[in-house]
């Protein structure tokens, strides 16, 4: 019996993050399993080559780009499941909790929820965003036959909110790209540090500019760092500008920091990898992760990192960093002091977050995915 299995691959761009990054990623490895047909559903024009050449996966392109948001998302909605039948799938994986509709009732659906901050944090986005993806979430989360969870902080949230039967719920968590590695090629990392004109010495952050991602908390820890401590190293801030990100750019012009933090924009993949090998220590306070790639990516380079005790991002680091409180400036500028001078803590973190990220593979991810999918085929 063919196994057909189609894909939502709609988040898909020329340049990911976030979800996209997962969906490419796990992709990716699913694919080089070989073991089952793919049918996956893309933007136009954004579906990498390598699986178009492949002989178990048939690209499908909706009529509608990313950018195009309004038309896109009515498509998704209310037209996208109806080719679920005609493409006779055997089931259909969703990697952005998000379903059509309108489902034809034959086939198995699978979801994957990154995490609850829509329900959890829902002041760090505008109200219509909460209202809309809340409706979303809950049809999806109840339309599906399983639900893949990226940590086990996930699969307690959503037993909690959303009163999901934990035997419903398989806990799989991301894996980290092999690109993600100590790099000792001075040069290209002087290329890489020229490209962005990146300082000698920098503390850095990876994300999307939101509330959620704490920048002003990151902000504020950082002038402390300057005037407690007088700290030399330069900011630099890496990611999209999301939701409110003004307000953050005016907290730098209040706190006069506008010659300390470079803002590079973003970072092509292939380089990210140098721009985290490059810097001192890596700050991630996030207010709520599902999982926290960034911090598993600065591990796997050997950069030590300062990150939130709560919600998923204590089960990515265990003892491989620092753990503050998100919330308390101060605190966030005593985890980052605290390794800029113990060098002696600093590279034994670093050791620590190398050996620790390796457990976290991509590929490991998939055959569990897989496993999933075999169960309700």
């Amino acid at each position: 019996m063919v196994v057909r299995i189609g894909v939502n691959a709609l988040q898909l761009t020329a340049r990911n993050s976030g979800v996209g990054q997962y969906i490419y990623q796990m992709l990716s490895s699913l694919l080089a399993s070989g073991t089952d047909q793919f049918q996956i559903y893309s933007s136009h024009g954004v579906a990498p080559a390598e699986w178009s050449s492949r002989r178990n996966v048939n690209i499908k392109e909706i009529p509608f780009r990313k950018e195009q948001l309004t038309l896109r998302n009515l498509y998704e909605l209310l037209f996208f499941g109806a080719a679920f039948g005609r493409d006779k799938l055997s089931l259909f994986w969703s990697p952005d909790t998000k379903l059509p509709l309108f489902l034809p009732s034959n086939i198995p659906y699978v979801v994957t929820v990154h995490d609850l901050a829509i329900f959890r944090e829902p002041e760090t986005y505008k109200l219509s965003r909460v209202v809309y993806w809340r409706q979303l979430f809950k049809h999806a989360v109840q339309s599906s036959a399983g639900i893949v969870a990226i940590s086990q902080t996930t699969k307690n949230d959503l037993m909690e909110l959303m009163r999901i039967p934990p035997e419903k719920i398989r806990v799989i968590y991301n894996g980290v790209n092999p690109r993600f590695r100590p790099l000792d090629d001075r040069d290209y990392l002087a290329r890489v540090a020229g490209k962005y004109g990146l300082p000698k010495q920098f503390l850095l952050f990876v994300g999307l500019f939101s509330p959620r991602k704490n920048i002003a908390g990151i902000l504020q820890a950082y002038a402390i760092l300057k005037k407690k401590h007088q700290v030399s190293h330069h900011l630099v801030m890496v990611g999209e500008r999301g939701w409110l990100y003004r307000a953050d750019l005016e907290l730098v012009q209040r706190l006069g920091l506008e010659s300390d933090v470079v803002f590079p924009g973003f970072v092509e993949d292939e380089d990210l990898p140098a721009v985290y090998n490059l810097a001192d220590v890596f700050i991630f306070p996030s207010l709520y992760e599902g999982f926290g790639l960034p911090v598993l990516e600065a591990m796997a380079c050997g950069t030590p990192v300062v990150t939130s005790d709560l919600s998923a991002l204590p089960e990515v680091v265990g003892d491989a960093g620092v753990l503050i409180d998100p919330r308390d400036p101060e605190e966030i500028a005593s985890g980052v002091y605290r390794l800029l001078s113990n060098s002696k803590l600093a590279s034994g973190l670093a050791r620590a977050g190398l050996e620790r990220s390796s457990h976290f593979t991509w590929t490991n991810a998939a055959r569990e995915l897989i496993a999933v999918f075999q169960e309700l085929t």
